[in-house]
């Protein structure tokens, strides 16, 4: 299983293993004992809306403005419900999850938040609905680079015979990092750390600061994230890339299914927003295409 402080850093870099205790370890105590036992808030028109936990910088996902797409897919939900949707915007750093889905307000006898979007299906501690899409990680670089442009698949990378000066930005503690490391291209990683204590800080700056200015040759990057800002750049700059899914392995997952996620054993949220799923399945499809997010087959199982 997934772990929860993995659902955080997944949608900004790719993080895919770690601890499972990782969250609930910098929990309070009193939160990590009553996190489970209260009421969740019966149904959504009790609760009077839709309750989104949101990070005000982290596109394609989310912004202020309401602009990212899991904004305007949450915004699908509420006409659907007939509920108005309400955002509780906070940086995903560590301790996200316990700051908001399991956060309790007890002036207003609420959670701060009780709806996650774009989670991976797999991710333990919540209960999560099935994937609205499949994606997964890309090796991403200009579309004219002299060596990479001979790319067919991106496990060439492993055969090609790269120049020792040749970079490819990965984040640390990613699958991306430690793939690359295994398969004896350590002096070729450029590493990126992705607990920035910036709150300005998003992972598309690696494409647009470092992939476009030519500081790097390559990124191995989450795909919605490879995929928004590399049509950004091409649209401000003219500047084309190109886009090679990860291959996974046993040792090295980097797709995944994409769900919402609520607070284990919150059915009654679940149920409602599953039905809103399937009824907008077509406008999410089109939202997707709009933000350039790239989409995989389901993955297959995999043993650990």
């Amino acid at each position: 299983m997934m772990s929860v402080f993995s659902v955080t850093w997944i949608r900004r870099t790719g993080l895919a293993i770690l601890p499972a205790a990782a969250l609930l370890l910098a929990a309070p105590t009193a939160v990590a004992d009553n996190m489970f036992t209260r009421d969740h808030g019966g149904p959504p028109e009790e609760r009077g809306a839709l309750r989104i936990c949101a990070d005000p910088n982290n596109l394609p996902f989310s912004g202020a403005g309401e602009v990212g797409f899991e904004n305007k897919m949450a915004n699908l939900f509420g006409e659907s419900m007939e509920l108005p949707v309400e955002f509780f915007w906070l940086p995903q750093r560590f301790g996200y999850i316990r700051a908001t889905l399991r956060s309790w307000m007890d002036n207003e006898r609420r959670y701060r938040c009780d709806i996650m979007m774009g989670v991976p299906q797999e991710a333990s501690g919540l209960t999560t609905s099935t994937p609205y899409y499949y994606t997964t990680h890309m090796l991403v670089f200009k579309k004219d680079h002299p060596v990479l442009s001979e790319l067919e698949q991106s496990n060439d990378l492993l055969t090609i015979g790269l120049p020792a000066d040749l970079k490819i930005g990965a984040f640390d503690r990613s699958p991306a990092n430690e793939w690359l490391i295994r398969n004896g291209l350590r002096g070729h990683l450029k590493g990126y750390v992705q607990a920035d204590g910036d709150i300005g800080f998003y992972p598309g700056k690696v494409i647009e600061g470092d992939l476009a200015e030519g500081n790097i040759d390559a990124a191995i990057i989450w795909g919605p994230i490879a995929g928004y800002y590399a049509q950004q750049v091409t649209e401000e700059t003219g500047q084309e890339f190109t886009m090679l899914p990860m291959q996974s392995d046993v040792r090295a997952q980097f797709d995944f299914g994409v769900s919402i996620g609520v607070r284990a054993g919150d059915h009654e949220m679940m149920r409602p927003l599953q039905v809103a799923l399937r009824e907008h399945e077509d406008e999410i499809k089109a939202l997707l295409d709009e933000f350039n997010v790239p989409q995989v087959d389901r993955p297959e199982r995999r043993r650990r």
